[in-house]
């Protein structure tokens, strides 16, 4: 059980739902810190796992965000990702049909060259996404030796389950999660 949880977001939202459930928590602390991913980060501490989840499509400032996980993340500690997949069998089909990938908005106002069943779901601000490839050779050039990849998918739709069963890849997947090792 972890000993200290730092939670960091510059949403108050998600800064009060965190808030909320911290009693569930085994933690013997929590710490909530409202900040801007894309600025330092000061903890005058070392962390052993740092994990993101549904943020990092949303900042345009990765290489600041990586800054920061490698300045407090222990050697040989570990940084938990799960982002959308530019290269997700979705994303694909809908290029091959002239739309724009949905996970990659062009406006915070309105959705625009998105393929109709997509029409409904509004804007989400995803503002920053990579295929895996990609986003696995940025985390090795950056000092992450990778532990393991997976895909992930959603479970309310039985017809694009159905689908992502077919291409359970994390390259074709719809969202994949990372575990990376800060290397010593």
């Amino acid at each position: 059980m972890p000993k200290k949880v730092y939670d960091i977001d510059i949403d108050d939202q998600r800064l009060s739902l965190l808030n909320k459930i911290k009693s569930r928590s085994s933690a013997k602390e929590i710490i909530t810190l409202h900040h801007d991913y894309c600025k330092p980060i000061s903890i005058n501490e070392k962390i052993q796992l740092v994990t993101s989840f549904g943020s990092l499509e949303h900042v345009t400032c990765w290489d600041e965000v990586l800054e920061n996980v490698k300045r407090f993340l222990d050697d040989g500690g570990y940084f938990l990702v799960s982002i959308p997949n530019l290269g997700s069998w979705v994303n694909r089909l809908a290029l091959l049909l002239g739309y724009q990938p949905r996970d990659l908005e062009i406006s915070r106002k309105r959705l625009y060259g998105i393929a109709p069943p997509f029409k409904n779901h509004g804007v989400i601000s995803h503002v920053k996404v990579a295929t895996l490839k990609a986003f696995i050779e940025y985390l090795t050039d950056n000092g992450f030796e990778i532990v393991i990849a997976r895909p992930l998918y959603n479970k309310q739709n039985l017809l694009v389950n159905f689908v992502d069963k077919i291409f359970y890849t994390p390259s074709l997947s719809r969202r994949f999660v990372v575990l990376a090792r800060k290397v010593r």
